[in-house]
């Protein structure tokens, strides 16, 4: 797949999140391209450091079918790096950031979040994750 020619550079960033199916726990790998989480959330959970690990794997995949500059890292402020989520991070111009927040206050709450495109169309509106994971305990 090739890069989007008005583009000088592509840069994606490799994170575990919370497994959303709470039955297995654990986190699950994804990764971000052009602001976009790509991976799946809900699965049979892995411990923190495989997560990272295979979520590294999946980046370096997606950046080999790429041609032009792209660069792989991991994800500042996000899980593993020392730190927990950035609450300074804005969620207004990152679904990963919404989610990795939703996920948090969700499994901090013990409510359970099935992110798809019904959780896309929250971020799209603008419904903070503060906001989003009290409607979805009722």
């Amino acid at each position: 797949m090739a890069r989007f020619p008005d583009r000088e550079s592509v840069t994606i960033y490799w994170y575990a999140v919370p497994n959303a199916n709470k039955a297995r726990g654990g986190w699950m790998p994804v990764y971000d391209r052009d602001g976009w989480q790509r991976g799946n959330t809900y699965g049979e959970g892995y411990d923190l450091q495989t997560a990272l690990k295979m979520a590294k794997v999946a980046a370096r995949e997606e950046a080999a079918g790429l041609s032009g500059g792209v660069t792989v890292a991991q994800k500042p402020g996000g899980w593993g790096i020392g730190t927990k989520f950035s609450r300074g991070a804005s969620w207004q111009g990152s679904y990963a950031n919404w989610t990795v927040r939703v996920g948090e206050l969700a499994a901090k709450r013990g409510v359970p979040i099935t992110f798809g495109a019904g959780t896309l169309a929250a971020w799209r509106a603008g419904v903070s994750p503060e906001a989003y994971v009290p409607v979805r305990s009722r």
